[in-house]
């Protein structure tokens, strides 16, 4: 177990590539679960995750079109939330979910940031029509629709990762 962990400490750039990761995991934590308790995405915990991305990227882990391109992600699914905010003036999404869809679209990338917004829509529908079934809520009520883009981010991350490796890349 130590000769595991020991390479690690002989590079500052595995360190700080461990503490971009731990920034990340942290920031999609407190989100999660802000939003499913209190209705609400902190810009904090969204800034938190950025950095932890953007670290990452400028460790060498990407190139800089590489880097463009997952800035225009995150533009785009920013875009598309802050669009759905102004139709619904607020009441079907909010601007916490403009930053978070940032956040994430920093995170996945092109295309993998539209995978994870039609995959977090498809879960919340299902999880919301069984809470009407149950009657846990009512037609028209509203629920977190955070817990649903970082669920659905980490299953794209994962999906991505393992056919990644099922065909050598």
């Amino acid at each position: 177990m130590i000769s595991q962990v020991a390479p690690l400490t002989k590079s500052p750039m595995a360190i700080l590539n461990g503490a971009a990761l731990v920034l990340i995991v942290s920031a999609l934590t407190w989100i999660f679960f802000s939003d499913l308790v209190y209705g609400l995405i902190p810009d904090l915990a969204v800034a938190v995750g950025a950095v932890g991305v953007i670290t990452m990227g400028l460790m060498g882990h990407m190139s800089l079109m590489s880097l463009m391109a997952q800035v225009g992600a995150a533009i785009a699914a920013a875009g598309f939330f802050l669009f759905l905010v102004l139709i619904t003036r607020g009441r079907g999404m909010g601007t916490g979910d403009v930053t978070l869809a940032a956040f994430l679209g920093l995170w996945l990338g092109w295309p993998k940031i539209l995978l994870a917004v039609w995959l977090a829509f498809l879960i919340g529908a299902i999880w919301g029509i069984g809470l009407i079934l149950l009657g846990r809520k009512k037609f028209g009520q509203t629920i977190p629709f955070g817990p649903f883009l970082i669920a659905a981010s980490i299953i794209t991350a994962i999906i991505n990762n393992s056919w990644a490796a099922l065909i050598g890349l």
